[in-house]
């Protein structure tokens, strides 16, 4: 671990204070656009999806409408004497681990972590009592406006942007389902506990898509191209028993009825095929269905793909299906009809309707009338159903509005029955959400890149593909600055850099094993090497860092066609 953390600090990718939030190294920005890149053309350019930035600043009505601000918690212990404070389910699996030499706290609730606790005994670091658990919000809390401004927070995903402006996307996709939408940027947690390096952190950045579709149908277009894909599956009645996972192809797992839905095995096989375009080791990834104790309020079902890292098993993917969660939240809170209408065949069918007294309402609820309107005038059937109930039962009905109950004599509202012939057919849209943590890719790419020579083991490589290493290619030469060469050098570099390939260049006196090794420990996949004997026969030597292999470009000026084409590509150099 030592010696992995050096050389990431070596590469430029780890502040060595040990910084949570942002990186600010030219290295990481460079990897990030590599990723994003990647990421951009496999499913923005692919699927079509409609790009959108938004502000990282939300206004806390939309939390409270999401449920965030009440449900997006971490349970927590405290030292009662240091005052300490330790995610409760982390801490307990750690405790399990060093005393009964293994620990699953995984998806285990606020009642099972107190009686967990309490059943063993379990004390701080500092031999103290703990604290009961206890939940604490994970947002970052501000507020808009220099001097008692409304209450905002961070955004922990990028995913409410994006239901807030459903009906602008819909626009813009000239009103066609299904369709998705997809943001970029960073996110923000308040950790407990940030920790092991890029994995950890209380600012990072998040490639998030949301696909709407209708819920009547759940299949996915383009199913069939990802059909012989094959998934490493960990379902949910797997775990806890020592299950290990089943591989099976795409279209078995949808022919056994392993998902709920056909959209989701769809999402998770493209970014199976991402996280192989990038490098990762395929052997040591997994697709973990969440059990449904670990589930996030939203979710109906999800699955992670999960990388295995030296911290364990790293969530990296998670594709979610949130069903019609947000858009209902939003369309309640905010009065709005997050909603799709699509003509249907025509149709006899029994409805219920609103009817308010206009001229007794607006006396009785005064300023607050029209919002109530409002209100009544979105609910659906279903909630219509209750309100008529209500009516019938005790002659009023109590209505929720803006976190106030208002209470409506019957008198002056009505919901009646009657046939009407249905010429459409409106639906709230079923989100399956696939989400990315950029910064925990990095990381287990890092990882999975590492290695050392057999010969010494001081000799560290980082073995990137040629499309997403920082640096694709260095230029040196050998001996002193002669102008001959450096001018070669140069001419190496423009050439290599007019196909988009970033070049460094070494004109130091330093060993040319010297140069060879520091190049490996950047990840460098090819150098070119121009020696004295360069200007008079225009031949340069190119260096393989994998294989350490050497073979000679007979005209430098060729190295752009016979070089170029493999390190745009997403193979391997041999």
């Amino acid at each position: 671990m030592e010696e992995l953390s050096q050389a990431f600090k070596a590469l430029g990718v780890l502040s060595p204070s040990g910084n949570t939030l942002s990186e600010p190294f030219p290295v990481n920005m460079m990897f990030e656009q590599k990723i994003l890149g990647l990421w951009d053309r496999m499913f923005v350019q692919h699927s079509s999806l409609l790009a959108i930035k938004s502000p990282s600043l939300t206004p806390a009505a939309v939390f409270d409408a999401s449920g965030h601000r009440k449900r997006f918690v971490d349970y927590v212990v405290r030292d009662t004497v240091t005052k300490e404070i330790f995610r409760a389910d982390h801490y307990l699996r750690d405790w399990l681990s060093s005393h009964a030499g293994k620990g699953d706290t995984e998806g285990m609730g606020l009642e099972e972590l107190s009686q967990a606790f309490k059943a063993l005994g379990v004390l701080s670091p500092s031999g103290n009592t703990l604290s009961e658990p206890f939940p604490v919000n994970m947002m970052f809390s501000t507020a808009l406006g220099p001097i008692e401004g409304a209450a905002a927070f961070l955004r922990p995903e990028t995913a409410q942007a994006q239901f807030l402006n459903f009906k602008r996307l819909l626009e813009c996709n000239n009103g066609k389902m299904p369709f998705g939408s997809a943001s970029v940027g960073s996110a923000f947690r308040n950790e407990i506990s940030p920790r092991s390096g890029l994995l950890r952190v209380r600012e990072f950045t998040m490639a998030e898509i949301e696909y709407f579709a209708d819920p009547l149908d759940s299949t996915h277009a383009e199913i069939d191209t990802v059909h012989a894909v094959v998934l490493p599956l960990l379902a949910a009645e797997r775990q806890g028993t020592a299950g290990q996972c089943e591989k099976v192809a795409v279209k078995d797992a949808v022919e056994k009825g392993l998902f709920q839905n056909g959209i989701q095995p769809y999402f998770l096989a493209r970014a199976f095929l991402f996280l192989e375009r990038l490098g990762i080791d395929m052997e040591r990834v997994r697709v973990r269905q969440h059990l449904p104790t670990e589930r996030a309020h939203y979710s109906t079902d999800c699955w992670d793909i999960e990388i295995s890292t030296s911290h364990g098993w790293t969530e990296c993917v998670g594709v979610s299906d949130r069903g019609t969660y947000d858009l209902d939240c939003h369309n309640r809170a905010a009065n709005t009809r997050l909603t799709v209408t699509v003509p249907i065949k025509p149709v006899k069918e029994k409805k219920l309707f609103l009817d308010i007294d206009k001229k007794l309402f607006g006396k009785h609820f005064r300023g607050e009338s029209q919002e109530l309107a409002q209100h009544l005038n979105t609910l659906d059937t279903e909630e219509l159903g209750c309100v008529k109930k209500e009516l019938e039962e005790k002659g009023e009905a109590t209505v929720l509005t803006g976190g106030k109950e208002h209470t409506v004599p019957g008198e002056m509202l009505g919901v009646t029955l009657k046939e009407v012939t249905v010429c459409s057919r409106t639906y709230t849209p079923r989100v399956i959400e696939p989400s990315f943590g950029i910064g925990r890719i990095l990381y287990c790419l890092l990882e999975h890149s590492f290695w050392s020579r057999e010969e010494d083991e001081n000799r560290v490589v980082f073995s990137f593909l040629p499309h997403i290493a920082p640096v694709q290619a260095a230029v040196v030469q050998l001996g002193a600055s002669e102008s001959a060469q450096r001018e070669i050098v140069v001419k190496i570099k423009n050439i290599l850099a007019e196909r988009g390939i970033v070049c460094e260049t070494d004109f130091s006196t330093a060993s040319i094993g010297r140069k060879y090794s520091r190049f490996d420990e950047m990840g460098i996949p090819v150098v070119f090497t121009v020696d004295y004997d360069s200007p008079k026969n225009n031949s340069v030597t190119v260096r393989y860092r994998d294989t350490k292999e050497q073979k000679t470009i007979q005209d430098w000026q060729r190295v752009g066609l016979e070089v170029g084409d493999l390190l745009l590509s997403g193979h391997a150099l041999r």
